[in-house]
C-alpha cells in the first residue's frame, strides 16, 4: 500500500500542474500503480518492495510491505490529513504530524500531504523528514515514526484539484472499510479554510464540495465517514451543509482553537470495530482532554455532528423565517438585539473584521426574549440543533455553545454577497435578505435631544456619570448603546479611549458611570496603557479581557493585528491567557513568537471632525513572551482630564453621541476608605 500512495505524488501535481517524475511503475489517470512482478499480488503473504520517487530537487528510496487484497476493504480505518501550513501555523502542524508518527496501531492507516512554508520555520527537528521548503510532501504516520513518501513542486492547498486528487488516490493506495478527511490550518468558518499565504489562496465552501464529490467519484466511494477540522470556527450550519453529500459525521469547533490544535495520539484508540460516530467522539473527546488545564484555554468548543440532520435545521430556521416576517422592522430590530446579546465568535470592535458568527441556540432564544411571537419557533431551532449536534464539548467560559453556529452581519453595508450564493441554507438565506433589506431602511436615526455635544456629567460615589435623553421614536430601531471612556491627548485636540461597556437604554433614556480605571499592561521591564473591552461569563463566573495590540515578528517591520486575551476568574485571580491573531486569510489562536514585540493600541476620536482611528500609545514595544506580560486595572491620578461618551446604535448602523468631561476631583477618592488599590 506505501508502494501505491508514494506514487501519488505524481497523480497530485500533475492535476495542478507540476511535474514530478516516478520509477516505481506506471501511473494510471484513475490512480492505479502497476508493479514489474504482477504474480506476486496474487501471494497470500505480504512482499518486499522498493519504492523511488524521484523529483527535480530529491529521491527517496523506502522498502515497504505491500498488501495482497488490495482490491479489496481491509477492516478499519484511512485516516487522510490534508495539512496546509504555507502560513503562521507551520511549526504546531509539524507537531501535529510528529503526534501521528506516535500512532502504533494496525487498525489505522495516516497519510498527509504536508504543504510547508519558507517564511516561518526550517526545523525539520518534529518529523525528521525533509528541510525542503518549496516542496509539497506526502508523508506516512504512525506504526515506527514519519515517512517521506514523495515531494512534489510546491502545492497550492487552495486549488481544490489538490485535494480532490489527493482524496481520490489516497483512498485508492490504503482500501480501508472506513475513510475519515481532515484538514489542518486557519479556518474561517463559511469563508473557507486551508490557506495559503504563498499563493494567496484557499478553498471555498464551494470548493471544497466540489473537491469531496472529484475525489469520492475518483476513489469509487459513496461518501466519507468522517470530515474534521483542525482549524478555527469551522462547526457552523454553512460547513455542515456543504458537506452533507458527502459524509457522515462532521468534527469541527465554533469556537477558535488553540495553535496547538488536535491531540492525534488518540487515534491510538482506532479499532476495526469502530464506526463514524465512535472514531467522532474519540476525537473531540481527546481534544477536550487536552485542553482541560484551564490555563491553556477555557473557551474550547468541539462539535460531532450528524450531517443527516443538517436539512433539519434549516427547515426549522424556514418556520422562524415565516414568523418573523410578519412585522419586518420589529423582528429586524429584535434581530439586531439579539446579535448584541448572543454568543459570538472571532468578535471584533470593527465590524468589518468581525466573523459574526454566532450560536445558533443562544442566538434564536435571545430572539424569542426580543420577541416572544418567535417562541415556538425558537424551540423546534433549538430541538433540531440538538438532533444535529450529537456531542458538544465546551469549556468553563463557552458553556453557552450548543454546537453549531451561523452567520449574522449586523447590517447590509458589512454583509458579503459571497454568502447568498452558498447551497443548502435557503431559509437562514432568505430571513437575511429581509433582516438586510430592513437594515438599509430605517428612517428614525438615533439623535439625542442636546443641543451641545458636550453635556454635563455628575461625579458619584460610583464614579462619573453622564446621562442623557434622546427622540423616543427611536427606541423602535436603536439597537445598542455603550459608553466609551478615557482621557485626552497633550493638546486636548484628540480624545484617547481606554475601554467600552455596554448599557441599558429605552424610554429616550441612556445613562451610564465610569469608574476611573484604564487598563495598564507590562513585561516586567516596560508598561503602557492599552485599549481593552471586558466581558462577563453568562454564568458570572469568569470575566475576559480583550487587548487590541500590533505584534511585530522577530526582524519584521510588518504588523499583524493581534489580541491579548486575559481570562479572570470572579475573584480576580488569572486563569488564563493566550493571543488571538487576524490574518489575511483567517483568524486563531496562532502561536507568537516570544521573541517579537507588541505595540499597545488605542482608538483616538479627532474632537474637531469626530473622525476615529487607531494608533499606538507609544514607541515603546512590549516583549511578546505571554508568560512575562501582566494587565492591571488602575485608577486615574487625581486632576486627570476624562472624557465618556454614551453611544446610540440603529438597526442600519447610524450612530449619535454625546460627551461629558471633568477633572478627577480629589474628594471622589477622598470619599473612599482607602486609595483604590490597582488590581
Amino acid at each position: 500500500k506505501l508502494a501505491r500512495f508514494s506514487a501519488l505524488c505524481v497523480l497530485v501535481a500533475a492535476s495542478v500542474g507540476c511535474s514530478s517524475d516516478s520509477s516505481s511503475g506506471s501511473d494510471r489517470t484513475d490512480g492505479t500503480i502497476e508493479t514489474e512482478d504482477t504474480e506476486s499480488s496474487q501471494e497470500t503473504e505480504p512482499s518486499e518492495e522498493t519504492v523511488v520517487a524521484t523529483t527535480d530537487t530529491d529521491a527517496v528510496a523506502t522498502t515497504v510491505s505491500t498488501s495482497p487484497a488490495e482490491s479489496g476493504l481491509q477492516p478499519g480505518w484511512l485516516v487522510i490529513v490534508y495539512q496546509a501550513a504555507d502560513n503562521n501555523l507551520e511549526a504546531p502542524i509539524l507537531t501535529d504530524i510528529a503526534e501521528m508518527g506516535e500512532v502504533e496501531n494496525e487498525a489505522v492507516d495516516i497519510v498527509v500531504m504536508l504543504d510547508r512554508s519558507d517564511e516561518y520555520t526550517d526545523d525539520d527537528t518534529y518529523t525528521g523528514i525533509s528541510e525542503e521548503l518549496d516542496t509539497s510532501q506526502f508523508l506516512y504516520a504512525g506504526r515506527g515514526g514519519v515517512q517521506l513518501m514523495a515531494s512534489v513542486e510546491e502545492v497550492n492547498t487552495g486549488d481544490p484539484a489538490a485535494l480532490a486528487s489527493f482524496i481520490g488516490q489516497a483512498i485508492d493506495a490504503f482500501p480501508r472499510e472506513h475513510v475519515a478527511l481532515v484538514l489542518g490550518d486557519h479556518g474561517a468558518a463559511w469563508r473557507g479554510v486551508a490557506y495559503d499565504d504563498g499563493a494567496e489562496d484557499e478553498l471555498t465552501l464551494p470548493e471544497l464540495s466540489a473537491a469531496l464529490g472529484q475525489g469520492l467519484a475518483a476513489a469509487g466511494r459513496d461518501s466519507l465517514d468522517i470530515v474534521g477540522f483542525d482549524a478555527c470556527l469551522m462547526a457552523t450550519l454553512e460547513v455542515g451543509a456543504a458537506l452533507a453529500p458527502y459524509a457522515q459525521f462532521l468534527v469541527a469547533s465554533e469556537e477558535l482553537e488553540p495553535g496547538l490544535g488536535w491531540d492525534w495520539t488518540v487515534l491510538q484508540q482506532t479499532s476495526t470495530a469502530m464506526d463514524g460516530l465512535e472514531l467522532s467522539n474519540v476525537l473531540a473527546q481527546g481534544y477536550q482532554d487536552f485542553y482541560a488545564d484551564e490555563k491553556i484555554i477555557s473557551t474550547q468548543t468541539m462539535s460531532v455532528i450528524d450531517l443527516a440532520e443538517i436539512g433539519g435545521v434549516d427547515a426549522a430556521l424556514a418556520s422562524l423565517s415565516d414568523i418573523a416576517g410578519v412585522d419586518a422592522t420589529a423582528s429586524a430590530v429584535g434581530i439586531a438585539r439579539s446579535a448584541v446579546r448572543a454568543y459570538s465568535y472571532a468578535d471584533d470592535p470593527d465590524p468589518l473584521r468581525a466573523y459574526n458568527q454566532y450560536d445558533i441556540v443562544d442566538l434564536v432564544e435571545t430572539m424569542a426574549i426580543q420577541n416572544p411571537a418567535l417562541e415556538d419557533e425558537a424551540a423546534a431551532v433549538k430541538e433540531a440543533v440538538k438532533r444535529a449536534v450529537v456531542t458538544n464539548l465546551t469549556g468553563t467560559l463557552s458553556e453557552q455553545s450548543a454546537g453549531l453556529s451561523i452567520y449574522l452581519p449586523p447590517y447590509e453595508d458589512v454583509a458579503d454577497a459571497r454568502y447568498f450564493e452558498l447551497e443548502g441554507l435557503s431559509a437562514w438565506q432568505n430571513l437575511l435578505t429581509g433582516y438586510l433589506a430592513t437594515t438599509s431602511s430605517v428612517v428614525i436615526p438615533p439623535a439625542f435631544t442636546d443641543d451641545d455635544k458636550f453635556i454635563d456629567g455628575l461625579w458619584t460615589a460610583d464614579g462619573f456619570q453622564i446621562a442623557s435623553t434622546y427622540d423616543a421614536a427611536a427606541d423602535a430601531t436603536v439597537v445598542d448603546a455603550r459608553l466609551r471612556y478615557g482621557s485626552f491627548n497633550d493638546d486636548y485636540t484628540e480624545m484617547v479611549f481606554y475601554g467600552s461597556d455596554p448599557l441599558s437604554f429605552g424610554n429616550g433614556q441612556v445613562s451610564g458611570v465610569w469608574d476611573p480605571q484604564f487598563l495598564r499592561i507590562t513585561d516586567g521591564t516596560t508598561e503602557t496603557y492599552n485599549y481593552s473591552t471586558f466581558e462577563i461569563s453568562g454564568d458570572r463566573t469568569r470575566a475576559i479581557i480583550n487587548v487590541p495590540m500590533a505584534y511585530f515578528p522577530p526582524g519584521g517591520e510588518q504588523p499583524q493585528a493581534v489580541q491579548l486575551r486575559f481570562v479572570l476568574d470572579s475573584t480576580g485571580q488569572l486563569i488564563s491567557k493566550d493571543f488571538v491573531v487576524f490574518s489575511t486569510f483567517g483568524v486563531g489562536r496562532a502561536s507568537v513568537d516570544p521573541a517579537g514585540t507588541l505595540l499597545p493600541l488605542v482608538i483616538k476620536q479627532n474632537l474637531t471632525t469626530f473622525e476615529e482611528h487607531i494608533q499606538s500609545t507609544s514607541d515603546v514595544r512590549l516583549s511578546a513572551n505571554i508568560d512575562l506580560l501582566d494587565a492591571s486595572y488602575d485608577y486615574l491620578p487625581e486632576a486627570t482630564p476624562i472624557l465618556a461618551q454614551l453611544e446610540l446604535h440603529a438597526l442600519d448602523g447610524s450612530t449619535d453621541f454625546v460627551y461629558a468631561g471633568d477633572a478627577v476631583p480629589a474628594f471622589y477618592y477622598d470619599q473612599r476608605d482607602t486609595y483604590p488599590t490597582p488590581g
